[in-house]
């Protein structure tokens, strides 16, 4: 990686070449002609003109012009030029090993598009700009625009605050990304920004895109990823579309802190870190949330605080290693500082050979004794992020210095703060000169900052968000469409407010399947109800908070084998009704997944039916298409229920249990009409009594014939049947605000052990069904003095069991056991501290 001496002297040969005299090139159509070494006043290329292999070609004083020409830059070859203006002919630049170094912009001016084709090589752009000039730049009304094409990668290393693309108003050209390779844009400068904007067209990506330490992306289009966007940089302002194919994986590690849409598409996996999109949708597949353990720091620091010998401050060594497990990767970083040292200098220090070393402070020779240490610290910084879990320093000579005795290592990303890694007080160094130390071990630490938060998140059915252990991820709106899949690890924190798709606060209901888990610890926000089914105490919250709204728990599913759907009201589509007709009835498993497909779970018909045998089957064989279809020549009136038309049937005894199901419009004439109200039943036995477990009114038509209803999404059974088991384990700590409901009228045997209280709150929390352990803690929280016996809390049980067992709990109080208070419980359900030995007179 080049260093800053190495850029500034690069912009400097540059600019003293322009003020050579020098002659002017033309290269007509149809002619080719070879470059020589050499500066030119100008060139007008609309032949081919070849920069051959190992040159360097400077072109000077006035501005490049290609209309309708060809420019192959082979192996070595560098053209220099300052300015490259494209005409109203399309032109292209072959990139066949060589490099392309703009000093200040590639302007479209009239209609022809340029392409930069990277088929021969890595098209390579290194870009010393003068401030606020663009790489590529469009004048107002032309429609010119700029393809980069090819299977390799585009390289833009710039170093200086600049606009990548810019075009002005009216303007309605755009750069186009379209090779198969990477797109990494590198800053050695390290602070500044490119935008790709002001209506400049849409940006397509189709492979993966990294940005390197210091470079920040502001743009206003769309930036389309095919597998990921990685780095130490930053993407703002702009809308990214992830097309991740089937079994691959992609990731999003670069900053997003203010890209207002996210969109995951395709079966691959998204891997998101410490992103703030505005939206995240993830249309398919799925997307993890991950902590920084997992991801590492950009940036790294060394900090000495102090040496062996108090009497020579000063301190003294040779080189610094960094380790990811056995691997060495103190290279390749894109800039780095030690204090008070040139670059130059830093490079010989981090290369690992014996060629500098570095020294800081004074000794009690030098006239000052034991200067601050507060500024001794070497700094640095990748274009990507690196896990490092070890490091070794190297010693150097003693002269002038002391070895140091205790420091610390810190990582960080850009615009975040330093994390310590590993601290040494009273570590020796060895004793013999240039000398690596045994490795020292460095830990990311666990509480890190790995927040990953979005105001809505819209999630499509077979869609998968997974939340790994130490993570946390906070959607201000969540809105489902019915057969996504939750992962929440062990560990981690969610932060959900469900909404419909409108963004208004409602009703959800997550099914959790069988390789799902919401293990971490789980608040609900939002005024709507959030139910969550199929949940048992093994994979189920560690910890609970009830912030608006409603939270739900019902607990896993029993099979239910019989099932009954009655149709009672239909809709004529033309004139009058002269019969019902319905495409399909499907069942939906916990996992989303349709049970009744050809091949899968067996339907049996039963004799409870108003349709034809054939008819009758058709109605659930998974098969959709014309002919093929239940359909009865009567018309089912919704006041006279011996009007209603029905169908039943048996599953077989491998199904597992129904959680939702849908319907699908008929075929046929114009006069086959569709149901729009309806009821469903269900039992275990074919004995016993029919079951009501859901029902529709007035439901909203398809728009065509075969086509599922509300939108191909299953609707999930207002009536569940559950096993005893507990939802989440008894040692969870819950916490439900004022005005908040925890719901366990569902959830079998669910106990609490453990309840968390604002001793401040005005108003109360409830908490419905549940039962209370005969042995507990509840944890007061208070601002200022301590409680005032009785103290009644702002809770309010209702339909528990054991709430007696209170009077046995321990109350703690802001973190301190209080041994002569106890709660009681009032026949109101108002849980009340009191002073041990009271008697609370219950009415």
């Amino acid at each position: 990686m080049p260093s800053r001496r190495t850029w500034v002297l690069a912009a400097v040969a540059a600019l003293v070449a322009f003020n050579v005299s020098a002659e002017s090139l033309t290269v007509g159509t149809g002619v080719t002609v070879t470059a020589e070494s050499k500066a030119y006043d100008g060139m007008t290329i609309q032949g081919t003109l070849v920069i051959p292999s190992g040159s360097a070609v400077t072109c000077t004083a006035t501005r490049v012009s290609i209309d309708g020409g060809t420019i192959l830059l082979n192996d070595g070859a560098v053209l220099r030029v300052k300015g490259l203006d494209v005409g109203t002919s399309n032109s292209t630049i072959e990139f066949n090993g060589g490099r392309l170094a703009v000093i200040e912009d590639v302007r479209a001016t009239g209609a022809g598009n340029l392409v930069l084709n990277g088929s021969g090589g890595d098209v390579v752009i290194d870009h010393v700009p003068t401030q606020w000039k663009r790489i590529f730049e469009y004048d107002s009304g032309v429609a010119g625009r700029i393809y980069v094409t090819g299977n390799n990668n585009l390289i833009i290393n710039v170093n200086r605050t600049n606009n990548l693309a810019r075009m002005e108003t009216g303007g309605v050209g755009s750069l186009v990304l379209q090779h198969s390779g990477r797109t990494e844009i590198n800053n050695g400068k390290g602070t500044d920004i490119y935008s790709i904007g002001n209506g400049v067209g849409n940006i397509f990506e189709n492979r993966e895109v990294c940005f390197g330490y210091g470079t920040i992306l502001d743009m206003a289009g769309v930036w389309h990823v095919m597998k990921s966007l990685t780095g130490a940089g930053a993407l703002k302002g702009s809308y990214v579309r992830f097309e991740i194919p089937q079994g691959g994986d992609g990731k999003c590690f670069a900053q997003t802190t203010n890209v207002k849409d996210l969109r995951k598409k395709g079966e691959g996996r998204l891997d998101v870190f410490n992103a703030a999109p505005t939206n995240l949708f993830v249309e398919a597949g799925e997307v993890r949330i991950l902590p920084r353990a997992q991801l590492g720091y950009s940036a790294y620091r060394l900090k000495i605080d102090g040496v062996g010998t108090p009497a020579r401050s000063g301190m003294k060594i040779n080189s610094l290693a960094l380790f990811s497990g056995d691997k060495d990767v103190s290279a390749g970083y894109a800039y780095a500082s030690i204090t008070g040292q040139n670059s130059g200098y830093v490079d010989a220090f981090m290369d690992g050979n014996r060629d500098n070393s570095w020294w800081y402070g004074y000794d009690s020779h030098g006239g000052r004794v034991n200067p601050s240490f507060d500024d001794a610290y070497i700094d640095i910084f990748y274009n990507d992020r690196r896990i490092v879990t070890g490091y070794k320093l190297r010693t150097s000579d003693t002269s002038g210095g002391d070895r140091p005795r205790a420091w610390r290592l810190f990582g960080c990303d850009p615009n975040g703060k330093w994390e310590m890694l590993d601290q040494r007080v009273d570590e020796t160094l060895p004793v013999v000169d240039y000398t690596w130390s045994s490795e020292y071990q460095a830990t990311i630490p666990d509480d890190a900052d790995s927040t990953t938060s979005c105001k809505t998140m819209t999630m499509s059915g077979g869609s998968k968000l997974t939340v790994l252990s130490n993570a946390t991820f906070v959607c201000d709106a969540l809105s489902t469409s019915g057969g996504e899949t939750f992962d929440f690890r062990a560990g981690s924190s969610v932060d959900l407010a469900p909404v419909d798709a409108t963004g208004t606060a409602a009703d959800a209901e997550i099914v959790v399947g069988t390789s799902s888990a919401f293990e971490g610890a789980l608040t609900k926000s939002g005024s709507g109800t959030l139910t969550l089914t199929g949940i048992p105490a093994s994979s189920g919250p560690s910890a609970i908070r009830v912030k608006e709204g409603t939270l739900s728990f019902r607990t896993a599913f029993l099979s239910w084998k019989y099932w009954k759907f009655v149709f009672c009201e239909i809709v004529p589509k033309n004139g009058e009704a002269k019969g019902i007709s319905v495409g399909e009835v499907a069942v939906y498993g916990p996992d989303g997944s349709r049970l009744n497909v050809t091949g899968t779970v067996t339907m049996a018909r039963l004799s409870e039916s108003s349709f034809s045998g054939d008819r009758n089957n058709q109605m659930y064989d998974g098969i959709a298409s014309d002919n093929n279809w239940g359909f009865i020549g009567s018309v089912p009136l919704l006041d006279d229920e011996t009007t209603w038309k029905y169908t039943s049937f048996v599953l077989s005894d491998d199904a597992p249990a129904v959680t939702g199901y849908n319907l699908m419009s008929g075929g046929g004439g114009t006069w086959n009409c569709w149901p729009k109200t309806w009821k469903v039943y269900a039992r275990e036995n074919e004995a016993d009594e029919w079951l009501l477990v859901d029902s529709k009114t007035n439901v909203a038509l398809p728009s065509n014939n075969l086509t599922w209803y509300n939108g191909g999404q299953p609707w999930y059974l207002a009536t569940t049947q559950t096993v005893g088991v507990a939802a989440f384990p008894a040692s969870a700590p819950v916490m439900v605000d004022p005005g908040a409901t925890l719901d366990l009228s569902h959830s079998g045997v669910t106990t609490i052990s453990r309840l968390v209280v604002d001793g401040d709150a005005t108003g109360y929390g409830t908490i419905l069904g549940g039962t209370y352990a005969a042995e507990g803690t509840f944890e007061i929280n208070v601002a200022g003095e301590a409680l005032t016996s009785p103290f009644e809390l702002p809770l309010l049980i209702d339909g528990a069991t054991g709430t007696g067992m209170f009077s046995g709990w321990t109350v703690v109080i802001n973190g301190v056991e209080e041994k002569n208070l106890k709660v009681l419980v009032s026949n109101a359900g108002r849980p009340t501290v009191v002073t041990s030995g009271t008697v609370l007179i219950l009415r």
